[in-house]
């Protein structure tokens, strides 16, 4: 069997009738539940979300660093990161990978033991 023989024909979709009106997407329904109310063992009303939050909570006091790292950036914002931009273009070595050129174009880098043999012309950088 040929890739072609399975593969949709240019303009034809695989889906025609697109989704359903009434199906809820994963944002909508992990919302709902969420948000949903539910009792506790006293008969308590307690939102779902809360709960999970509190549930975090108690992971980190028990000292799961990965809890604590997720509430302080849910409070606080991830850590700024600095870029320097102050850097120069060099010129990228010829690769050769199956007898051709590869060309990464400018601004990348690529590993000649990954991707082929250095072409014999080519400088080192």
């Amino acid at each position: 069997m040929t890739k072609n023989s399975t593969s949709f024909k240019p303009g034809e979709s695989g889906n025609p009738n697109g989704r359903p009106k009434n199906c809820l997407g994963s944002k909508t329904l992990i919302q709902q539940v969420w948000n949903e109310e539910i009792k506790d063992a006293n008969g308590d009303k307690r939102i779902e979300g809360l709960l999970a939050i509190k549930a975090m909570f108690k992971k980190a006091k028990r000292g799961d660093v990965g809890a604590f790292r997720v509430l302080v950036e849910r409070m606080e914002g991830m850590p700024k990161q600095e870029v320097d931009l102050n850097t120069t273009i060099v010129e990228m070595p010829r690769i050769k990978k199956d007898g051709k050129e590869v060309n990464f174009g400018i601004g990348t880098t690529a590993n000649a033991r990954l991707t082929g043999e250095v072409a014999e012309d080519s400088r080192s950088i």
